[in-house]
């Protein structure tokens, strides 16, 4: 399958340069999915904070009708 690989005809002196530049590459990308992971959570809470005062209600809601 290596012919399928776009780094195939990297000589092999310059693959430690294409190495650290594709391990940076997961570094930064690891870094945006983190920060975006972080970013929706924070988004998220207000919207976890009516839910559960929803769920709350319910439970109210269901215990008055015994």
């Amino acid at each position: 399958m290596a012919d399928d690989n776009k780094y195939e005809k990297i000589p092999k002196p310059m693959l430690p340069q294409v190495q650290q530049q594709v391990t940076d590459r997961i570094a930064a990308l690891e870094k945006v999915i983190e920060t975006q992971r972080a970013t929706m959570e924070e988004a998220l809470s207000g919207i976890k904070e009516q839910l559960e005062e929803a769920k709350g209600d319910l439970d109210y809601i269901n215990q008055r009708m015994e």
